[in-house]
């Protein structure tokens, strides 16, 4: 499994045990969540990751070299639908962040309503403008519903990666 899930009490807590993302992890992610909308009473949503050192790297780039452009595309489709889905969840969701947040990853956790990072030499943010990818504007969605538009700005069209201390003085954590 790409993740583990336990629901103690009211809180359930998703724990990521694969820090890129891949078809089987949208597809955990998603099997985690149809359990979580099935709880009754309060509860709230925390996912982590079991890495030390990496929250979520991002997307799995051997998707883009071993799949067709049709697949490539269902891929981001599915991944933007997760997202989606986390920004409407109808109940509570924080992301701890315990390592490197990139990419697919940073926007995982901007998909979540709380956002806390642990200090510390990691990284926050958007890899690909760096490498000369542009964003579809489908999956910015997390990004621009939680983020200042200066924020914005500086971390999708620039490609800063940012310190846990500035990502809290821009109100992202």
């Amino acid at each position: 499994m790409s993740l583990k899930f336990i629901e103690e009490g009211t809180v359930a807590l998703i724990t990521l045990n694969h820090h890129v993302i891949d078809r089987r992890f949208i597809k955990d992610f998603h099997k985690a969540l149809d359990m979580i909308e099935k709880i009754e009473g309060p509860v709230c949503l925390v996912t982590t990751c079991s890495h030390p050192k990496i929250f979520c790297a991002g997307i799995d780039f051997k998707i883009f070299a071993t799949e067709k452009l049709k697949e490539v595309v269902s891929f981001i489709s599915e991944l933007t639908r997760l997202f989606g889905r986390l920004l409407r969840l109808s109940l509570p969701s924080i992301a701890v962040i315990n390592g490197h947040c990139l990419a697919g990853g940073f926007m995982l956790a901007m998909s979540h309503d709380v956002r806390y990072v642990k200090e510390g030499s990691l990284f926050l943010g958007m890899t690909e403008i760096s490498l000369g990818m542009t964003i579809p504007p489908s999956m910015l969605a997390p990004l621009a519903a939680k983020m200042t538009p200066l924020a914005l700005r500086d971390i999708n069209l620039f490609g800063k990666k940012i310190s846990p201390a500035e990502a809290l003085s821009r109100q992202i954590v």
